[in-house]
């Protein structure tokens, strides 16, 4: 069998997505948001459409996102894939220390990743499990 490519046959528009959360929020609304962008099918513009539309849909309310960074956890606890203990020592002699401004999130999608950088987003302390927060009572 020849090698087949993968086909979109679903195609999620801002405009569609935005049609669908509008139905079921309020603007004032505070919403949790945990995404999966490969679940909407294709998505033009991908995780930036995804978060312009939760802006524009929960404009009065608040956006909360988690941001874990458990790549800059200890080593001892790592499982996929786990350290050697010579590794585990040069890993914490070289983990660079966590900023909630700059620190990238880590393996939990692109969503996250980009609504960490976006304007106003605030980021809590926790070094491994952060979270973003957008909106009048963030903080």
């Amino acid at each position: 069998m020849p090698y087949q490519e993968k086909i979109i046959k679903t195609v999620m528009s801002a405009k569609k997505l935005k049609k669908i959360l509008a139905e079921h929020l309020k603007p004032t609304d505070s919403i949790e948001v945990h995404t999966s962008l490969s679940a909407f099918g294709y998505i033009p513009g991908g995780e930036q459409s995804v978060v312009k539309v939760l802006k524009e849909v929960v404009n009065q309310g608040n956006i909360i996102m988690a941001a874990q960074t458990a790549d800059i956890g200890d080593p001892i606890d790592w499982e996929d894939p786990p350290a050697t203990p010579e590794a585990e020592k040069e890993i914490i002699e070289n983990m660079p220390a966590y900023d909630k401004e700059t620190t990238p999130t880590y393996y939990i999608g692109k969503t996250p990743e980009y609504f960490r950088t976006s304007k106003d987003v605030k980021r809590s302390d926790h070094p491994l499990y952060s979270m973003l927060c957008l909106g009048k009572r963030c903080r």
